[in-house]
């Protein structure tokens, strides 16, 4: 998806004088123009984070991130960025700015996961900026689990269902043996809750 641009500022560092101080000024104004659209993607998934009930008028609320990643990249002329999946956002050839942002509720792992994806990209018209580097991109992608208890009846149904299938049988059975596995965390983390503080008490 394009060089790093960690990676492009290690292999500049052959280059003349003059042409290095011009490459390192158009990297770093690229860096900060992908760390801010990146930043405010993440602040509008903290906040989520910290008003779930306002976030739940609307969408399906994470807990808090399980785990986050970030990348930014810029594009070299003359190389091509080849992705499927990221496919609309990654071929566009119109200049300026361009922005995606999706979020995906799921099951997975036996839990509701809801997957939030930012993916920002703006490509350069002409000459002036750089000659070398004709797009910047970055992505951000967050995981967290959402709170059983806050799905409607009807959304918890169709997200098993998509899981399990559309048998009544396989969803049934499915829903029995995530009732149990829910049932023993649920005991377990409350017998380890019971021999911390027992542990605390003795200290």
């Amino acid at each position: 998806m394009g060089a790093a641009i960690s990676a492009v500022y290690a292999s500049i560092s052959d280059v003349d004088e003059q042409e290095r101080q011009r490459a390192r000024q158009d990297l770093e104004v690229l860096q900060r123009a992908v760390e801010y659209k990146l930043d405010q993607f993440d602040s509008k998934i903290t906040e989520m984070f910290l008003n779930p009930e306002a976030m739940s008028r609307t969408q399906v609320p994470g807990l808090r991130a399980l785990r986050k990643s970030r990348y930014t990249s810029v594009g070299v002329k003359g190389t091509k960025i080849v992705s499927s999946a990221l496919e609309g956002i990654l071929s566009t050839t119109s200049a300026g700015e361009h922005e995606e942002q999706r979020f995906f509720v799921y099951v997975q792992y036996n839990a509701i996961i809801r997957l939030d994806v930012m993916l920002w990209r703006w490509n350069f018209t002409g000459k002036g900026f750089s000659d070398k580097y004709e797009n910047a991109f970055g992505y951000l992608i967050c995981t967290s689990v959402v709170d059983v208890s806050a799905l409607k009846t009807a959304e918890f149904v169709y997200l098993i269902s998509e899981y399990a299938g559309d048998s009544d049988e396989e969803v049934v059975k499915y829903v029995k043996a995530m009732e149990d596995i829910y049932n023993r965390s649920r005991k377990l983390k409350q017998s380890q809750q019971r021999l911390s503080q027992l542990e605390d008490y003795q200290y």
